[in-house]
Formats: structure tokens, C-alpha cells, sequence
């Protein structure tokens, strides 16, 4: 099947607009509409080619699929220094609202990341539960990847004797009302303390009646221990959890753009299992 887009399209208030890309197959009715919530600060560029990859997969299938520069990142308004965790979760929600007056009320989405979290949080949002949530690569413990984010500064700090940082330092100086620099990023305390209290607990709480949770590894090999505690902590509830893995290399983290087409085959499929 042929798709359209992608179409373009700033949303909300001026000088807090959000730009939705919208991507639509070529029929009168849509299989559903699929939203993708980015992950944080650098890896979201590295995931934006993943992203418009997968978009144009599900498109050919018959899904509409709708991506989201959230306030402060890409081409949306804002500066990153002013964004929160609440104000991004207002955007996902925005974007669904967009979606539904567009005529794609969104039924799917897929978390990339720290964008797992944002997904889940937005979804408990919204009028019903999703047909079905997919996570890549899910970074759930919000405190330890806002903690594994700050060792970047601390890493570039090394390299002067006259500046060296821990990371209890930068959490100090957060707490007291200080904007920090990270890898090019401006952090305030109230993003820091949106993400730090994000945690896997929130999974059991009913997002989707289907929950997807794939991982990427260079090599075949059983899922970690968090994994496992997550997922059954998601079928505990009353969801159906399933676990993928796929061979490839962590295209959110690698010096160059990476795409991984057995992911993006992986996601179609499920996808269209769902219908």
C-alpha cells in the first residue's frame, strides 16, 4: 500500500507550539494512528531517522502515524532550559487531541527510551486504554538515567583539573535553583525532578490492553533481571506483556545514525497482528 505525508503542522498556543508530522495511508479509513514519543535530549536526534523510517513501514501498512517535536527540542517553540515532564506529557496529549480532530484517533503508541515513560504517563490520560503500547529499549528508572545523563558532564569535567564535578555536586546545585549545561542541553531542577521520580512501578497501571517491550543487543542473550521484574509486574496487572529481542546496534547511542531494519520489521509486525 501506498502512504501520504509527510504532512507538517505546528499545534497549540503561539510561542508554545509543538510541530506534529503526520504521515497517513492512502485510504478512505486508517488500521489506527500511531504516536511516537521521542526520547531524551541526544538520543533523540540519533532516534529521529528510526522514527520517520518506521513511520513510512506502518503507513505502508495502513496506519497513520503521527511524530512530535515536544516543547523545547527540534523545531518546536520553547527553549530546553524551560521544559518539564509535565509539560512534555501535556504535549503527547495535545498531539493525541490533534490526531483525533484530524479523524486518526491515536490507538498505539510506541516509547522510545525515556519517551517509555512520557508514553505511559500520557496514556493514563487519555479517555480509554490503547490497543496497544510498544516500548524500544525502555529506560524506566527515571532517577538512574537522569543519574547515567549527568556522568556525561562529570566525564568532561576530567579533563580540568580546576573543575572537577560529581554527579552529588550537580544534584546540589540543581536543587538550589541552577540551571546545568549537559552534552549541550540546559537541565532545570523541575525537569530533573520529573524525570527522577518516573519508575518501572508505573507499569502496572492499565496503559494498553497490549504491551510490547522490545530490546536491542549486538548478540542473542536472555533479558536482564529489570526486565523480567517489569514484565511481570505488567502481567500481574492484567495486561498481555511480551518480550522481544532483536539483533542490531543501539542506534540511540551510536557516533553515527544507525538504522535498525529488523526493529522497525519487528514493530510493523506486531502492529499488524493487532489489526
Amino acid at each position: 500500500m501506498r502512504w501520504s505525508g509527510p504532512q507538517a503542522e505546528f499545534i497549540g498556543p503561539e510561542g508554545a507550539r509543538v510541530l506534529t508530522v503526520l504521515y497517513t495511508p492512502e485510504r478512505a479509513e486508517s488500521r489506527g494512528c500511531v504516536l511516537v514519543v521521542p526520547p531524551f535530549a541526544e538520543e533523540m536526534n540519533k532516534s529521529r531517522r528510526m522514527s520517520v523510517e518506521l513511520a513510512g513501514s506502518l503507513a505502508k501498512e495502513g496506519f497513520a502515524v503521527v511524530l512530535v517535536d515536544l516543547y523545547g527540542t527540534g523545531d518546536s517553540d520553547g527553549d530546553f532550559a524551560e521544559a518539564t515532564w509535565p509539560r512534555w506529557i501535556s504535549d503527547v496529549l495535545l498531539t493525541a487531541d490533534w490526531c483525533r480532530q484530524r479523524g486518526h484517533p491515536v490507538s498505539g503508541m510506541i516509547g522510545i527510551r525515556l519517551g517509555c515513560g512520557l508514553a505511559i504517563e500520557a496514556a493514563l490520560k487519555l479517555d480509554r486504554p490503547l490497543r496497544r503500547m510498544v516500548f524500544w529499549q525502555p529506560s524506566l528508572d527515571g532517577a538512574r538515567a537522569f543519574e547515567q545523563f549527568l556522568r556525561l558532564r562529570v566525564a568532561a569535567s576530567m579533563f580540568d583539573p580546576e573543575r572537577k564535578e560529581t554527579v552529588k555536586d550537580l544534584r546540589g546545585r540543581l536543587a538550589a535553583g541552577e540551571t546545568l549545561e549537559v552534552a549541550g542541553y540546559e537541565v532545570s531542577n523541575e525537569l530533573a525532578t520529573g524525570i527522577c521520580a518516573m519508575s518501572a512501578s508505573k507499569l502496572a497501571a492499565p496503559t494498553a490492553q497490549f504491551i510490547e517491550w522490545i530490546e536491542v543487543a549486538r548478540e542473542s542473550k536472555p533479558p536482564p533481571e529489570p526486565t523480567v521484574r517489569a514484565l511481570e509486574s505488567i502481567q500481574s496487572a492484567g495486561a498481555k506483556a511480551r518480550y522481544h529481542q532483536v539483533i542490531g546496534e543501539p542506534f540511540w547511542t551510536s557516533t553515527e545514525i544507525v538504522v535498525s531494519p529488523d526493529l522497525i520489521a519487528k514493530t510493523t509486525e506486531l502492529f499488524c497482528e493487532a489489526g
